[in-house]
């Protein structure tokens, strides 16, 4: 996965994004990142057994694979909340229509996002615009006083929109008025399409992607940041992972699959 800006000057454009279609360009990191959060899906569903929603997956297989819950929710189970499930509830997803959907836009952005600045780029926004996304969640179920369980990609995938507006900004391009707007006509499609979406993580996910594609073009894309950026996407990657295989190895799946186990049977003694 390379992180460096090469090619013939009729593959690179006049601010260095890259075009489509050449055979080193090929997006793997994005397609990887894909590849992940449906297995991680797949996992997740093949274990919930039959639900009322097609291809749904139960909320103690959403915790075992990593949803982010703040205090308020994991007291009523008994345990802790986890702070460092905010890297792996970014690969976790909770039907079929959730990671299809996420899985496209994510392919789209990522890959646009991969074959004009790179691999390590790539992984480093999505990361951080995901973790700023589910931290602006965290605040804000908090100032509401409110339960938070969400699980999802499309926090990093509004940040790569606002990091492609962030580049846009700092090459003087055109379209940046057109650009934001289109972004907030989607948030707010997908607002009225489907109900309970964590409005914090895209906007925060947004927020922190902004500065993020700003910097990348005026600094991180030169040579001399390339070794910097490889080592911060494998120490983010590395993060992610961890994070997931701790949420696997946890009690909070566990204490939630008890609950779900005595209400089955409440219902069926009824």
């Amino acid at each position: 996965m390379s992180s460096g800006r090469t090619g013939t000057p009729s593959e690179l454009g006049a601010t260095g994004w890259r075009r489509w279609g050449t055979a080193e360009n090929y997006p793997k990191a994005t397609i990887a990142l894909v590849v992940v959060i449906l297995l991680i899906y797949l996992a997740a569903w093949a274990r919930s057994g039959p639900l009322t929603g097609w291809g749904e997956v139960r909320a103690s297989e959403l915790c075992r694979w990593g949803a982010l819950v703040n205090e308020q929710i994991a007291i009523q189970y008994g345990v802790s909340a986890d702070p460092y499930r905010v890297f792996s509830a970014l690969f976790v997803h909770g039907s079929a229509v959730h990671v299809l959907l996420n899985g496209a836009m994510l392919y789209t952005l990522g890959g646009d996002w991969e074959r004009r600045f790179g691999a390590s780029r790539l992984l480093c926004l999505f990361v951080w615009c995901g973790f700023w996304g589910f931290l602006a969640s965290l605040f804000w179920s908090h100032s509401q006083s409110v339960g938070l369980f969400t699980v999802g990609a499309s926090g990093a995938i509004f940040g790569l929109a606002g990091a492609s507006l962030g580049v846009k900004i700092a090459a003087s391009e055109g379209g940046i008025r057109e650009y934001a707007v289109r972004w907030c006509v989607v948030g707010i499609v997908l607002s009225i399409g489907f109900p309970g979406i964590n409005h914090a993580a895209h906007l925060g996910g947004f927020a922190a992607g902004l500065p993020g594609g700003w910097a990348v073009f005026r600094w991180l894309r030169l040579p001399r940041f390339r070794l910097i950026i490889r080592a911060l996407a494998v120490l983010l990657v590395g993060l992610c992972v961890i994070s997931t295989t701790w949420s696997v190895r946890g009690p909070l799946w566990k204490s939630v699959r008890i609950s779900e186990v005595r209400g089955a049977g409440t219902a069926a003694a009824r």
